[in-house]
């Protein structure tokens, strides 16, 4: 029975093969003599669909879309835990976890895209999208959370310089009060002067003048002492600004000269919507190249296509010989080859 089950499935074979390339007709038989079998190529042709260098090219694309896959995930994690301060540990696995399934999300949805039904695309690209957002969140506060720490000593300095120009205007003013008083004085000696009475303008005048000058040269000491203050804190962070010198030039390049701090936020929302985006996209790519490098591909009517449904066709032993194939269109050894394979 098994002998007769495997005779009958070679005929359907054989059958299906002839049906589907000359209909019920069948081959023309030669005119000239029998066709004799042929001795298959010696040498068996193989397909590729890729060079190795495209290939191992695909792999290290493969590679580094990983690592900057994990890099994006690392900064989204210890961003988010940035966060959610209080809870580092749960934050920290819940976001390990969302980074693994939006990657593998990704992949699936692109390899299945054709065969996914509408109502499975669109809740998964939906989720794609949200998570890319949560990963470009963790980025932003990570980013954010660097560039307050580096300017907090500036900050802080900015309010003591202010404070300090606070108490050198409020000691001018008092400056100017003594200096008013001082003009009183004088203006009383010149009336003392007009009245003959020089002495006991003198003796009136002269200890007031004192005590005025002296608290004069009080507040000038005070206001000399906050300006070097005021050196001494922009010394203190000199280098600090020194470092933020090129962010100030890209604040001019992109027209947020006013405000340094919109510059940040637009260098730091151009990376976020290029890093995790890129990993993505890189993985797709090479995981779609590898994919179509390493499987069996279709014949598509390369110069060895007879040399290759000849071989096919004599290791399956289907009745076919080197005549019946040089008959054939390039259609028909597609369909053989398709078939047998």
């Amino acid at each position: 029975m098994t002998k007769f089950k495997q005779h009958m499935e070679m005929s359907n074979v054989k059958k299906q093969i002839r049906e589907r390339l000359f209909g019920n007709r069948g081959p023309e038989e030669p005119k000239k003599a029998e066709p004799t079998s042929v001795e298959p190529p010696p040498q068996k042709f193989t397909h590729s669909s890729s060079s190795p260098s495209l290939l191992y090219l695909a792999y290290v694309t493969l590679a580094i879309a990983a690592f900057i896959s994990i890099v994006a995930g690392y900064f989204s994690i210890i961003g988010l835990t940035e966060i959610f301060y209080a809870a580092f540990w749960p934050v920290a696995i819940m976001g390990a976890a969302l980074e693994l399934g939006k990657v593998v999300a990704a992949v699936w949805t692109h390899q299945n895209w054709h065969t996914f039904k509408y109502y499975i695309k669109l809740p998964l690209v939906l989720i794609l999208v949200g998570l890319m957002f949560v990963t470009s969140l963790g980025i932003f506060g990570l980013l954010a959370k660097g560039h307050s720490a580096q300017e907090f000593p500036i900050s802080q300095v900015e309010e003591k310089v202010k404070n300090y120009k606070e108490q050198i205007s409020f000691h001018k003013d008092r400056v100017k009060i003594y200096r008013t008083q001082l003009t009183s004085l004088n203006e009383a000696m010149g009336k003392y002067t007009e009245l003959g009475a020089v002495s006991k303008g003198i003796d009136y005048t002269q200890e007031r003048v004192d005590v005025i000058q002296n608290k004069i040269d009080v507040e000038n000491n005070k206001i000399e002492e906050l300006q070097n203050n005021i050196l001494t804190s922009k010394q203190s962070v000199a280098s600090i600004e020194a470092k933020l010198g090129p962010l100030n030039y890209i604040a001019k390049l992109i027209g947020a000269d006013d405000s340094l701090e919109n510059a940040v936020v637009i260098v730091i929302l151009i990376i976020i919507f290029c890093f995790d985006p890129l990993a993505l996209l890189l993985i797709i790519l090479s995981y779609q190249h590898i994919k179509e490098s390493t499987r069996r591909p279709t014949i598509d009517g390369t110069r060895h296509l007879k040399e290759e449904v000849l071989e096919l066709v004599l290791q399956g032993n289907y009745g076919f010989n080197k005549v019946d194939i040089e008959k054939m269109s390039k259609d028909g050894l597609v369909k053989v080859a398709n078939i047998l394979r």
